[in-house]
C-alpha cells in the first residue's frame, strides 16, 4: 500500500478521550526504513506463516485487505479475482514472496477481512460510534448500507445461528490473534502444563514428542494465569479431558495401547475423531494429511495404475463385443424387414438412408444439422440464415413449431443472450413466426425472460442445434392472430401524416418525422415483421428486432439495442467533429438485475476495468445505463474521477454499478489511470441538473438527447460544469424528434 493510503489514528467525535485508531503499518514501515530491515516471513512445514515477523506480516495483511475490499460484499468468494490479484501483488512485492504462497496468503487475507467486519459490528454498530471518522476509506454511503444489512432480519437469523453453533464449543481457547505458531515460542520458555495439577505424573519425553505435541498444545492453549502468576485450566470440561489424557499416556507407556494416525491421545480423550478440515491443536491451514501423513487404503490390497488400466481395457472390450453382436442381430432383422416390404410393393423412407449392408449412407444430406456422421453445419454459418425451429413430440417425433432465424456464433465478443452464456449444444435464434397450436408450448431451453414459445416470438433465445432445420418450408400460420393475409406483391405507398390508414398500421406514430416515416415505409414495403437486423461495426454485432424498431417509432420504451446503435452514431459524430475525447461503454455489458447477481456484477466489473484501462487517455466516457427498466446516462469525467448521473426521474437511487465502479477504479489506477487524489470514483447524482420527463416511458429518448447535448456542449465549452450544464427545463417535442431523426437515418443507412 502507498503511504497516502494510510489513515491517522482517530478519536470519537463525542469525547476528547484518545483512542487507538486503525492500524496502518506506519511504525513497521518506519522501522524497516531506519534499520534497513528486509520484510521476510517464514513458512512452517504445513505451509503456514511463522517466524519473528509473523505479527508484522499479519498487521500488514489486514491493513491492505480492509482498504481494498468493500465491506458490503457478502463473502470473500464474490470478491473480484482482479482485486484479489492486486492484493496479492502488493503483499508479494513487499514481503518478497513467490507465487506458490498465493493461496495460503489470500486465505489469511480473507480471514483478516472477515475479522475486520466483525470488529465494525462489535465496536461501532453496537455502540453507535461512527467508523468513518476512524477509517477514512469507509464512505458514509458504505456505512449506511452496512448498518442496514447488519440490522436486517435476514442477518439476525444468520447471526443467531452462528451464536448457537458457537455454544457447542465446550473448550474455548485463549490463544488470542497470534495463534499456535507464535505461542509455541513462548511455551518453549515457560510450559503452562508444568504448573498444572497432576502434571507430575506426565512423562516429559512424551510431552515434547512429535506424536503427542499437538495433544498437549491443545491443553496449553486453554490455560490461563491467575493473580499469583500460576497456570490453571478454568474450564472444568477441559480439565476432565486433561485427566483422561494422563490415563491414556500411562497406557502408551505400558504398551497396552499405541496411537495410530489421528487416533491419538487428544482424539481419544475428546471422544471425537478429526474431521476433514483443520486439525485441532496445530493451527489454521493444517490438514489431516499434513499432520498425520496420507491415509492407507481400506482394501487389503492396493491396485496400481497399470492394473487399473488393464482392467478398464478388458471391460471396454467386453462391452463393445456385446454391443456389436446385438447391432448385427438388429441389422439382420432390419434387412429382412425391408426385403419383405419391397416384395409386397411397399417402401419406407428410412430405406434410402441405408447402404447395401444396412449402415447409414454417407452421401445423404439430412435435414438436421446434427445428423449422424454429419458435420455441425449450424456452427459453421457466417451470416444469419432462415430456419425452422422444432421440438420433440413423444408421439409425432420432430415437429416444426416456428419459423426463425439462426445467427452465427460470435467467438470474439462472447456468445451471450440476455447476458447468459449459450451452451455448446445450443445456438442463438430469433423466433419469428410461431405455429398457432404451439403458442403455449414450453421452450426447449428454458430462460427467465420467456416461458413459452409464443412469449418468445420476436425475441432471441437459445435453441438446441439438433432441433434447427435450415431453410423455411411452408408452415400453416392461417390461424395466427393478427396474421396479414395480404399479398406480398402489394406495395403500400406512404400515407400523408395523420391519415386513417396510417394510424391503423403497426408502425404508425402521429409524431413521426421524415426519416421515421421513411423508415416505417421501408419496413412495411419489405414485409419486415419478425425480421432481425444485424449491425456490425468495430467489434461485437448488435441485433435489432422488428419489435425494437416498432417501439422506437411509437415513442415507447426503448430496448438496449436502440441505445447501443445511438452510441455508435454519437461516436461517428465525434469523428466528424474531430473530437477524440469521448469513448462509449456498451449498455448491454452493464446490466445488473439485482444486488445478488454476482456473476453479472463480476462481468460488469471486468468489462469496466478493461474499458477504463483501454481508454485511459480519453477525457470522457459515456455510458447509457438501465436499472429497473429506467434509463439513465452515466458520464465518466476521468480528469476529475467523477461520475455524473443524468436522470430524467431524478431521485435517490442505490445504483448497482457503484461497487463494480469502485473495484474497477482500484484496478485501473495502477495501470496508468488518472487518480486525482481520489480513492474511488465520486458519484454525482441528485445534484446534477437535467431535463425531467413527464410521462412514464420516454426515459430512453431523454438519454439519447443527453448524449447528443453532452457532445455538443463540450464543443462550445470544454470546461463546462456538468452539474448545471443541461439545466432544469423541459425538452420540446422538436428536440426529442431531432435525435429520433438522427437515429432513424443512421439505422436506415447502416442496417437497411
Amino acid at each position: 500500500m502507498d503511504d497516502e493510503d494510510n489513515v491517522p489514528s482517530g478519536s470519537s467525535s463525542g469525547s476528547n478521550k484518545k483512542t487507538r485508531g486503525p492500524t496502518v503499518c506506519k511504525k513497521l514501515k518506519k522501522r524497516i526504513e531506519n534499520q534497513n530491515l528486509e520484510c521476510q516471513i517464514n513458512f512452517d512445514e504445513y505451509g503456514q506463516p511463522c517466524g519473528d515477523m509473523l505479527k508484522d506480516f499479519t498487521i500488514y495483511l489486514g491493513s491492505v485487505v480492509r482498504f481494498q475490499v468493500d465491506i458490503n460484499l457478502e463473502s470473500w468468494d464474490v470478491v473480484n479475482q482482479g482485486l484479489k490479484d492486486v492484493i496479492w501483488d502488493d503483499i508479494k512485492n513487499r514481503w518478497k514472496l513467490d507465487d506458490s504462497r498465493k493461496k495460503i496468503v489470500l486465505e489469511k487475507a480473507a480471514k483478516q477481512w472477515r475479522d475486520f467486519k466483525g470488529k465494525l459490528t462489535k465496536n461501532f454498530l453496537r455502540t453507535g460510534k461512527d467508523p468513518c471518522e476512524v477509517y477514512h476509506f469507509i464512505s458514509r454511503e458504505q456505512w449506511e448500507i452496512y448498518k442496514t444489512r447488519r440490522q436486517s432480519e435476514e442477518f439476525k437469523a444468520i447471526s443467531d445461528k452462528a451464536k448457537k453453533s458457537q455454544q457447542h464449543n465446550e473448550h474455548v481457547h485463549f490463544l488470542g490473534p497470534s495463534g499456535y505458531r507464535a505461542k509455541r515460542t513462548k511455551w518453549s520458555i515457560e510450559d503452562p502444563i508444568a504448573g498444572l495439577e497432576n502434571s507430575e505424573s506426565l512423562d516429559p519425553s512424551i510431552l515434547s514428542s512429535d506424536r503427542s505435541v499437538r495433544s498437549y498444545d491443545w491443553v496449553r492453549a486453554r490455560t490461563k494465569k491467575n493473580d499469583k502468576g500460576e497456570y490453571y485450566i478454568p474450564n472444568s470440561q477441559t480439565k476432565e479431558v486433561f485427566e483422561k489424557m494422563g490415563e491414556l499416556q500411562k497406557q502408551v507407556v505400558d504398551g497396552s495401547w499405541t496411537p495410530k494416525g489421528h487416533d491419538d491421545i487428544l482424539s481419544r480423550a475428546l471422544g471425537r475423531k478429526e474431521h476433514g478440515g483443520r486439525v485441532r491443536g496445530v493451527g489454521g491451514g493444517a490438514k489431516i494429511k499434513d499432520v498425520f501423513g496420507p491415509g492407507k487404503s481400506k482394501q487389503s490390497g492396493v491396485i496400481s495404475m497399470d492394473e487399473l488400466a488393464t482392467i478398464t481395457q478388458e471391460i471396454t472390450k467386453k462391452v463393445q463385443k456385446e454391443c456389436d453382436e446385438k447391432l448385427e442381430i438388429m441389422n439382420t432383422k432390419l434387412q429382412g424387414m425391408f426385403h419383405h416390404l419391397k416384395q409386397i410393393g411397399l417402401s419406407l423412407p428410412e430405406d434410402n438412408f441405408l447402404d447395401d449392408i444396412g449402415n447409414p449412407r454417407q452421401d445423404i444430406v439430412r435435414s438436421s444439422c446434427q445428423s449422424v456422421g454429419e458435420q455441425d453445419h449450424i456452427s459453421e454459418l457466417k451470416t444469419p440464415t432462415l430456419c425452422r425451429l422444432c421440438v420433440i413430440d413423444m408421439v409425432k417425433g420432430r415437429v416444426v413449431v416456428a419459423r426463425g432465424t439462426v445467427f452465427p456464433s460470435n467467438n470474439e465478443g462472447g456468445n451471450l443472450i440476455h447476458n447468459n452464456p449459450i451452451a455448446p449444444q445450443n445456438i442463438r435464434v430469433s423466433v419469428d413466426d410461431v405455429v398457432p397450436e404451439f403458442q403455449q408450448a414450453p421452450l426447449p431451453v428454458p430462460c427467465n425472460e420467456h416461458e413459452t414459445i409464443g412469449n418468445a416470438e420476436g425475441s432471441f433465445v437459445q435453441w438446441p442445434k439438433d432441433l434447427v432445420m435450415l431453410g423455411q418450408d411452408p408452415i400453416s400460420l392461417e390461424n395466427k392472430k393478427g396474421h396479414d393475409k395480404r399479398s406480398k406483391d402489394v406495395v403500400t405507398k406512404p400515407e400523408s401524416k395523420g391519415s386513417a390508414t396510417q394510424k391503423n398500421k403497426g408502425l404508425g406514430d402521429e409524431n413521426s418525422t421524415q426519416n421515421c416515416r421513411s423508415l416505417r415505409y421501408l419496413l412495411e414495403q419489405s414485409n419486415a415483421k419478425g425480421t432481425t437486423f444485424t449491425f456490425e461495426q468495430d467489434g461485437e454485432p448488435i441485433y435489432v428486432t422488428y419489435e425494437d424498431v416498432d417501439q422506437f417509432l411509437k415513442r415507447s420504451w426503448l430496448n438496449i439495442p436502440i441505445l447501443e446503435i445511438f452510441s455508435k452514431y454519437i461516436g461517428k459524430l465525434c469523428k466528424e467533429l474531430n473530437d477524440d475525447r469521448f469513448a462509449f461503454m456498451s449498455p448491454s455489458r452493464l446490466v445488473i438485475n439485482h444486488k445478488r447477481e454476482y456473476n453479472r456484477i463480476e462481468d460488469a466489473t471486468q468489462y469496466m476495468t478493461q474499458f477504463l484501462v483501454a481508454n485511459k487517455d480519453k477525457r470522457f466516457i459515456i455510458a447509457p445505463y438501465i436499472q429497473d427498466d429506467h434509463w439513465m446516462l452515466l458520464l465518466f469525467c476521468l480528469d476529475e474521477s467523477v461520475i455524473y448521473v443524468f436522470d430524467s426521474l431524478r431521485r435517490e437511487r442505490d445504483i448497482r454499478l457503484t461497487t463494480p465502479a469502485r473495484t474497477a477504479f482500484k484496478l485501473y489506477v495502477p495501470q496508468g489511470g488518472k487518480r486525482n487524489n481520489r480513492k474511488e470514483f465520486l458519484w454525482s447524482h441528485t445534484d446534477v441538473q437535467c431535463p425531467q420527463q413527464e410521462g412514464g416511458t420516454e426515459c430512453g429518448f431523454f438519454v439519447m438527447r443527453y448524449m447528443y447535448e453532452v457532445v455538443k456542449l463540450s464543443q462550445k465549452n470544454p470546461n463546462i460544469n456538468w452539474k448545471e450544464g443541461l439545466g432544469l427545463r423541459r425538452y420540446l417535442k422538436k428536440e426529442i424528434n431531432e435525435v429520433r431523426e438522427l437515429w432513424a437515418e443512421y439505422f436506415t443507412v447502416e442496417c437497411l
